[in-house]
């Protein structure tokens, strides 16, 4: 019975942390992202531009196909998040992407 006891609190204990949040307070969802506000700062890696690119009906963006658009100048990088939203890994990435800007 002791057993039990304990793994009972051991999964309460890690339901509660993972519950538990902090940076999701430091992240504002949907807040406008200001790239002029970052072009000064030379500590900070900065956005040149953001594209918003509408998916409805599937896009094909980059690569070699046909049709394809190219939208990306010399020394651009795309990030794409398919995967989630999951708290725990989504909140890390938009934080450090706030932090650089």
């Amino acid at each position: 019975m002791r057993y039990v006891s304990v793994y009972i609190l051991a999964v309460a204990s890690l339901m509660a942390l993972a519950a538990h949040d902090p940076l999701s307070a430091e992240i504002e969802p949907g807040a406008a992202v200001k790239a002029d506000a970052c072009a000064s700062d030379t500590s900070k890696l900065g956005v040149s531009r953001i594209v918003e690119i509408d998916t409805t009906g599937g896009v094909d963006v980059g690569g070699d196909k046909a049709g394809a658009k190219q939208l990306l100048n010399d020394g651009e990088v795309v990030l794409t998040f398919d995967d989630g939203p999951l708290k725990s890994v989504t909140v890390p990435i938009l934080k450090a992407l706030a932090d650089q800007c």
